[in-house]
């Protein structure tokens, strides 16, 4: 241990020294009683720093999916209705993850700066509480919000302090270490207090998982805690770290099982939606659905040139009921609805509009082009289909009035349902 935290100091023993006996002799910076030579391993560089590696492979792994758990949470934070309670949730993860990696002691083999290692891994230890807390701040009653606040404030005065110190190299970072300590240890009953009350007792599921997630991690936070002061010098982050990993791993499950739940709700509201503006017999849009394109249009105007409405009404439907059952009446239904649809589809949005109604609304399409589709419509069509249609000019200073655009398609459509109906009676 040093003034920079725990390192492994590499020391090259020259060639004439072989078959003969050394000694290496560590002077720590810190006092005798918080120092101590752990370990020692003898080897080529690459030996030790491989064997290192494999030692510390499975908190190396650990960091990785910490660090992919936070930055996944903070993107999809932006498609809940709690962004900034999973932005912070995922920005704990990310300090875990930092955290993580540098207390393997790895990165000194790699970055080589002492400094900034110690730096990265104190600060991050205590920034790890900040964003915890203030996901629980976000999820939890809101009379604990100042409590939670405070103690962030708390955890972040005590990092611009602890920084200050050893920037300016006073020696009283075992006090300031001891502060944090107990800092930690209240901020942690205070965690188990809200988890319990509003994950349990108010039976909050969404924060269900990540209480016993929390419940894991401080009692093994507790026990290194303990080890700390009973056995200083010693290696006292193995069972925090492994608290974090399985933290990481609970919050994981409740993440995807929160997701699965997210995306059963969306299947469900799509379906729903769909069905809201569908016709069950036909499968095209329903007048629900043809009143929300309306006022889409309405409210869009200037972003077409024209409008066009083409409205359809089966002759004789009543009397092919009546006759022949409404199953015939139905498939009439469905084969004038293909027949239209068919014909339509490339030019504009096909609707049922009533029992016996269809119609179809088109954007910047030419008069042309509209009957060139009837024709299509009426050559295709096996049954009597009365139609009428009306487009119009979106002029900059005039507004189009859509109501009398349907209104004026639908008389055109009973004029010509009035003149088939005189065509087959003189028949």
């Amino acid at each position: 241990n040093t003034m920079f935290g725990s390192l492994w100091n590499i020391i090259e023993i020259p060639r004439e020294a072989q078959g003969k006996e050394i000694s290496i002799v560590a002077q720590a910076d810190l006092p005798k009683n918080n120092s101590a030579t752990v370990s020692a391993m003898f080897g080529t560089k690459s030996a030790v720093v491989f064997n290192l590696l494999e030692m510390n492979k499975w908190y190396l792994i650990a960091s990785i999916w910490e660090c992919m758990l936070g930055l996944y949470l903070i993107y999809i934070a932006f498609s809940t209705n709690k962004p900034r309670a999973l932005v912070y949730l995922g920005m704990f993860s990310v300090i875990t993850a930092i955290w993580t990696i540098t207390d393997t002691k790895l990165l000194q083999f790699f970055i080589g700066n002492q400094a900034l290692i110690f730096s990265l891994s104190v600060c991050s230890f205590i920034l790890m509480p900040v964003p915890f807390f203030l996901f629980l701040r976000e999820v939890g009653e809101k009379n604990r919000a100042k409590l939670l606040n405070v103690i962030c404030c708390v955890f972040m005065f005590q990092l611009f302090m602890n920084m200050a110190f050893f920037i300016f190299k006073v020696p009283i970072m075992n006090i300031t270490f001891v502060v944090m300590h107990i800092t930690l240890v209240i901020s942690i009953f205070v965690g188990l207090y809200t988890f319990i009350k509003d994950g349990f007792q108010f039976r909050k599921t969404e924060i269900q998982s990540i209480a016993i997630g929390f419940g894991v991690l401080s009692i093994f936070g507790l026990v290194d805690l303990v080890n700390y002061y009973i056995t200083p010098g010693t290696n006292n982050s193995t069972f925090f770290s492994l608290g974090l990993i399985l933290f990481t791993l609970i919050l994981s499950f409740g993440v995807m099982r929160r997701n699965a739940k997210l995306l059963e709700l969306v299947t469900e509201t799509k379906l729903l939606q769909k069905l809201a503006y569908m016709d069950s017999l036909t499968q095209l849009a329903n007048r629900a659905a043809f009143e929300l394109k309306m006022d889409d249009l309405k409210n869009n105007l200037k972003n077409y040139k024209t409008i066009g409405i083409v409205i359809f009404d089966l002759n004789n439907l009543k009397e092919t009921n009546d006759r022949y059952g409404h199953h015939v009446g139905d498939t009439l239904i469905q084969d004038s609805a293909k027949r239209i649809q068919e014909a339509f589809l490339e030019i504009g949005e096909v609707f049922r509009i009533g029992g016996d109604e269809f119609a179809v609304l088109m954007a910047d399409k030419t008069e042309q082009e509209v009957q060139d589709a009837v024709l299509k419509m009426e050559q295709n069509a096996q049954q009597n289909i009365a139609m009428g249609f009306s487009i119009a000019d979106v002029l900059p200073k005039q507004l189009l009035d859509l109501d009398w655009l349907f209104k004026s398609a639908d008389k055109k459509m009973y004029d010509d349902k009035a003149h088939k109906k005189s065509e087959n009676s003189k028949v």
